[in-house]
């Protein structure tokens, strides 16, 4: 993907500015934040109307609030659910697929937080191969 524009699902502001500044001369950035469940559901709702910039979402494995103590599996289905179109990416202490998603399926991409503070240029190359988004279609 040439120019992705990320919506990041994270409660904490170092990984959120980490992350911005990682993408900030590679062509990618940072559209959005969700800081708890709730901002990341209110998120979702918009990607599914087409009211939002974003074409991937950057997720960790915990947010605060709401009822839900496994976000990412419950994000991945509200995804699926709402039929939309996104590639999602987990950036995370252990790894997404330690919290039941599957790579391939649920998520395109799983880049534990390590790693990221080692290189964060693997974020960039995650995003880079990542396809091009097709056309919105609306899922009203």
């Amino acid at each position: 993907m040439e120019r992705a524009k990320v919506l990041h699902f994270e409660d904490n502001e170092f990984w959120q500015q980490k992350v911005a500044e990682a993408l900030e001369s590679s062509g990618h950035e940072v559209v959005g934040v969700a800081n708890d469940y709730p901002e990341a559901e209110d998120n979702l709702v918009k990607l599914a109307k087409g009211l939002h910039a974003a074409n991937v979402v950057l997720m960790n494995s915990q947010l605060r609030g709401g009822n839900f103590m496994n976000h990412p599996q419950t994000i991945a289905a509200d995804i699926k659910r709402k039929k939309i179109d996104i590639p999602v990416i987990g950036l995370s202490q252990r790894g997404l697929a330690l919290r039941g998603l599957v790579l391939g399926r649920d998520m395109d991409a799983d880049i534990l937080k390590s790693d990221f503070l080692l290189d964060s240029d693997i974020l960039r190359a995650e995003l880079d191969e990542l396809p091009e988004p097709k056309p919105h279609r609306h899922n009203w």
